[in-house]
């Protein structure tokens, strides 16, 4: 009894390990296995955690340029690129998202599992960094090794040396046999990598580099002027405004119909310990429209309001509604007139905001009415000369007006400078902005 009983549990001991050691790869992909270690000449152990991939991908049926945006094992974009359309893909494994874009520029979010990888970017196209040993989560991949072939000839004359490779991969099932042609060097870095061929699936592919670059210093992010509906809020948008605040803004805004353009300034100082506001717009003259200034006095604590016109010198006073209230300043300086907050920003990350050597984080909101659509990007300081800055603040604000009907739309620019008093500083951001 004792004897059988040790044979089950080492027969159970045995199956184990099986489990744990063995892979359920697909033998016609890889009739030989899998490669187990590498031997000869190798490559470089281990791709930098940062990269950027472009290739063109040729099938039996098509071609493809792609391009892969490595930034971390947490975040990777995709854009693939034909004569018939061009997706992107932006992977977030931090919040658990992709989003996709298509060549209208309308954007999906699919929710993936904590656990669930993507090595598959679009068809049965292999994603880049799976074939350079990461698996479907944008980790190393612990089970990828090359063997050295010899040497040989591709493109019609680049000397090179071959690597073979079979593995697998667990997300999806995946085995993958790929064949990688380097060009001749001391080095053998993922830099010298030219071709890819690749079987998987019983699907063929090459892969084409064009352009490798280790330790990209570009970021991912999301077009301008793409909203994600639920896309997961990464960093708020600045808040803890103080009591009182003066902002200044320049404003570039199209005449509708014509080639013109009019530039407007706005002063508008705020008080909500007096329930005051003050307004100051000018107009400035163009070919077809005539300068105008006008100032508005708004005291919320009597319920009037104070429009005068300096070209007349005339003064209007009015009543206010009796439902009228003053606005916090977050919805004075970030819902532009609307209530209830209806406009939702979500991050998008660090932007060029055209200002010389000056990056931005970008938030974009958007508020969805019958026939139009308002979005509205913010920029805010991030970076000067690629080192971080410790004070955020505001450059400026694009709004855009986007006619449903014909998809028409009327861009404005706002470069806008908040102040925490009358004295106009700058710096009121210092310590109160949390990320």
């Amino acid at each position: 009894m004792i004897l059988v009983m040790f044979h089950v549990e080492l027969l159970i001991a045995c199956l184990l390990v099986r489990i744990i050691f063995c892979q359920e790869f697909d033998v016609t992909i890889c009739p030989n296995g899998l490669t187990s270690s590498s031997s000869g000449p190798h490559w470089q152990s281990s791709i930098p955690k940062r990269f950027e991939f472009f290739a063109e991908v040729s099938t039996e049926a098509k071609s493809v340029q792609i391009t892969q945006l490595f930034h971390s094992p947490k975040r990777d974009a995709i854009i693939f690129h034909n004569f018939e359309l061009i997706t992107q893909k932006y992977y977030d494994f931090q919040t658990n998202e992709i989003l996709s874009i298509d060549k209208n520029m309308e954007c999906t979010r699919l929710e993936i599992d904590k656990n669930e990888g993507q090595p598959i970017a679009i068809s049965q196209i292999v994603k880049p960094s799976i074939l350079l040993g990461f698996n479907g989560r944008n980790e190393y991949n612990n089970r990828f090794y090359t063997r050295y072939v010899g040497s040989t000839i591709v493109r019609g004359g680049i000397a090179v040396q071959q690597f073979q490779s079979c593995f697998y991969v667990s997300e999806q099932n995946l085995t993958i046999n790929a064949t990688y042609f380097l060009k001749l060097s001391n080095s053998n870095v993922a830099s010298d990598i030219v071709q890819i061929d690749v079987l998987s699936k019983n699907f063929s592919s090459t892969y084409n580099i064009i352009r490798f670059i280790s330790n990209s210093t570009l970021d991912i992010t999301t077009p301008s002027g793409v909203f994600c509906p639920n896309r997961t809020i990464t960093k708020k948008i600045p808040e803890n405004f103080p009591s009182r605040l003066s902002l200044h803004a320049e404003a570039l805004i199209p005449v509708l119909n014509t080639t013109s353009t009019t530039i407007e300034s706005y002063d508008r100082l705020i008080d909500q310990v007096l329930e005051f506001e003050r307004i100051d717009y000018i107009g400035t003259k163009n070919n077809s429209l005539p300068s105008s200034a006008t100032r508005m006095l708004i005291d919320y604590s009597v319920g009037l309001s104070y429009t005068y016109e300096r070209e007349t010198q005339q003064c209007t006073v009015m009543n206010m509604s009796v439902n009228t209230h003053m606005h916090t300043m977050s919805q004075i300086v970030f819902q532009f007139g609307t209530d209830n907050n209806v406009i939702k920003f979500q991050y998008t990350g660090i932007h060029e905001c055209d200002r010389d050597r000056l990056q931005c984080h970008r938030w974009i909101g958007q508020n969805e009415q019958a026939n139009s659509i308002q979005q509205y990007e913010w920029f805010w300081s991030a970076k000067y000369n690629q080192i971080d800055l410790q004070k955020f603040i505001p450059i400026k604000v694009n709004i855009n007006n986007i006619n449903k009907h014909d998809q028409s739309k009327v861009h404005q620019e706002f470069s806008k400078y908040i102040c925490t008093s009358i004295f106009l500083l700058l710096s009121f951001f210092n310590s109160k902005y949390k990320s």
